[in-house]
């Protein structure tokens, strides 16, 4: 399995951008969770560790965060959770619709150079 990976500088904190889609004619409510080294973070700078959002039919949005450089470890595993429609109720066909659809996994290391 080939990982992404970012390196990260001493002392400085890992700014990223999560990207999400609703790429159907109807709306779509999401639930993002995040994970670092499987501990549960907060995704964004209200400290919830749960992110709630809502997308209009064929839009995208962009949530930005940050992790702490204290809080990561030598090398660490950051995994983001995309789920659609978390609160709706499942019909006994477990159709794709309610299916995880997408995670987004990255390795992050610490160096003290920038070319290491």
């Amino acid at each position: 399995m080939l990982w992404t990976s970012q390196k990260i500088l001493d002392g400085k904190n890992l700014d990223y951008f999560l990207h999400v889609g609703n790429n159907s004619n109807t709306k779509l409510k999401f639930v993002l969770v995040g994970f670092l080294d499987w501990n549960q973070i907060p995704l964004n700078s209200n400290s919830q560790k749960v992110f709630y959002g809502e997308l209009k039919p064929k839009h995208r949005g962009i949530i930005k965060g940050e992790i702490e450089y204290n809080k990561i470890n030598d090398r660490s595993n950051f995994t983001v959770i995309f789920l659609p429609n978390a609160f709706s109720i499942l019909n006994n066909s477990y159709g794709k619709e309610y299916a995880n659809e997408a995670s987004f996994r990255l390795g992050i290391y610490k160096s003290k150079e920038e070319n290491s």
